[in-house]
């Protein structure tokens, strides 16, 4: 009997632990992979409801998104608006796309995995406001 009390106490353990993790790792992930698909979505948000705003005040909160995927992939569909950067080269040509550091910057890719990879590249560089949107699908349902 104890040892199946044991068992039982182990397994409610474990599935609490994994229910907590879960449910906070979208606020608090810090891997490339699954950056904050919330604020994403924020983001393209705001980026599109800009379109029908003042040039004046459209300078104030520049918005750039990129698609860091191979050109290839970027002809085949794309978000409106996004530039194409390939993850390999973000590092060597953001500086002739913007020299603001403090530009709202959206990264997506198919998965996330090479937006991240390109995020933590712009971060080394000084850019604070950078966001991995994930994966394009994802992002063309929301938009």
């Amino acid at each position: 009997m104890k040892k199946f009390l044991s068992f039982i106490l182990s397994v409610f353990i474990f599935c609490s632990v994994t229910s907590v993790l879960a449910c906070g790792e979208g606020d608090h992930q810090k891997s490339p992979v699954g950056d904050s698909s919330h604020s994403s979505g924020l983001l393209l948000a705001q980026a599109s409801s800009d379109k029908g705003q003042s040039e004046a005040s459209s300078k104030k909160q520049k918005k750039l998104i990129i698609d860091v995927r191979s050109a290839q992939e970027y002809e085949a569909g794309h978000l409106e608006g996004a530039l194409n950067i390939p993850h390999t080269e973000i590092g060597k040509k953001i500086d002739s796309i913007t020299k603001d550091k403090g530009e709202e910057i959206l990264l997506y890719c198919g998965s996330g995995r090479r937006a991240g990879l390109a995020k933590e590249e712009l971060e080394k560089l000084g850019y604070s406001h950078v966001v991995n949107g994930g994966g394009y699908e994802e992002l063309k349902k929301k938009h």
